[in-house]
């Protein structure tokens, strides 16, 4: 088989990182972090006070499920709910 840069993992993360801002392949970074350590076991304190839901008021272009759910937690400008049909 022969070597190509173009298809090396390191070759495409970085071609997919270009159009990123630092602040965005920071958080894209973290988010791969945070992603690879669950995988591997990791155990990470929950915040939100067992969400299964979350959005910003401000931004959502449907809040009428929110109504329905009890909000467990703000963080910033998220608000977390909590369906206890899956929350459990």
């Amino acid at each position: 088989k022969q070597f190509s840069a173009v298809g090396s993992a390191r070759y495409n993360r970085a071609n997919k990182l270009a159009g990123y801002n630092s602040l965005e392949k920071r958080a894209l970074e973290d988010s791969r972090s945070i992603a690879r350590r669950l995988v591997e076991g990791e155990q990470f304190q929950d915040n939100t006070g067992g969400s299964t839901h979350y959005l910003n008021p401000k931004t959502a272009t449907d809040t009428s499920w929110m109504s329905k759910l009890p909000t467990t937690k703000v963080i910033g400008e998220h608000t977390f709910f909590k369906d206890e049909f899956y929350g459990k």
